[in-house]
């Protein structure tokens, strides 16, 4: 009985966890980004720090466009309590980060736009 209960155990927190998807550093560029958009990067330098973007493409200008993305789903502790979790609704801190990044044809920063938002769902 208790090897039952102890595996039930671990079953559980196995289960216990954040969902994680995309460039994590993403997260971290969306909280520097006053610092990004007063020094003006080049590709090399901001590769070097956050690593290659999720996507990249050209704009019509010929310009390349770095795009990072960043998804983090962190469930409440109580979420993983079946007693608790019958009188109160599971929730989960839910935060999106995306953000583009506008070189010109000299590898220099044009423009940026940064979209970070966190709330409990």
């Amino acid at each position: 009985m208790n090897k039952v209960i102890l595996l039930m155990s671990l079953l559980t927190l196995s289960c216990c966890g954040a969902y994680k998807k995309g460039n994590e550093l993403a997260k971290l560029m969306y909280e520097e980004r006053s610092e990004l958009q007063m020094n003006n990067l080049s590709k090399n330098d901001l590769v070097g720090r956050y690593n290659n973007p999720n996507h990249r493409w050209a704009d019509r200008s010929g310009n390349e466009v770095y795009n990072y993305q960043y998804l983090e789903i962190e469930p409440f502790f109580y979420t993983y309590i079946p007693i608790i979790s019958i009188f109160i609704r599971p929730s989960e801190r839910i935060g999106t980060y995306d953000i583009s990044i506008t070189f010109d044809k000299n590898g220099k920063i044009v423009d940026s736009s940064f979209f970070g938002k966190e709330y409990k769902h």
